[in-house]
């Protein structure tokens, strides 16, 4: 935990990673030899990158609000979920599938943090938003997994 960032500080983390991931998708998807597999990465390299928009257009749209001060962060380590799950081609459609879903929980942590120690409610409120998307994305982001490795 990290002491003394700004809003702005905690979003760019966000968004860096979801960069990083957008990337280790499409590299994955180029390398891998399965079908369902490079499904699962391109759905997946295009989740991030949509994702990353978002968080571009938070920053953008909220200025004033993300120049905020933390005392205390939420624990950058949960991002670093990104070491211990890597995509690569020799993964499997359930490898896959499982290592979305660490990624959505370490993000849905991470933002339940950043609300829990943001104390003014406009900051607060940008943080809540992207908390509910990431969510609802996690939702459909199993669903759509589960109907590539089905076959559907």
């Amino acid at each position: 935990m990290e002491t003394f960032k700004q809003a702005r500080d905690l979003l760019e983390w966000v968004r860096n990673f979801h960069r990083r991931m957008k990337e280790a998708y499409g590299e994955a998807a180029d390398r891998t030899e399965e079908d369902r597999v490079a499904m699962m990465f391109r759905f997946l390299e295009s989740h991030e990158a949509s994702f990353e928009e978002t968080i571009e257009q938070a920053l953008s749209n909220n200025d004033d609000v993300l120049d905020t001060w933390i005392q205390y962060t939420p624990d950058k380590e949960r991002l670093q979920v990104f070491s211990e799950y890597e995509p690569n081609p020799t993964m499997t459609v359930e490898d896959v599938s499982d290592g979305a879903q660490q990624m959505s929980d370490a993000l849905t942590l991470f933002f339940n943090e950043a609300v829990e120690r943001i104390k003014t409610r406009q900051a607060r409120e940008v943080f809540e938003q992207l908390m509910e998307k990431q969510k609802s994305d996690r939702a459909k982001i199993s669903e759509h997994l589960q109907s590539i490795n089905r076959g559907v």
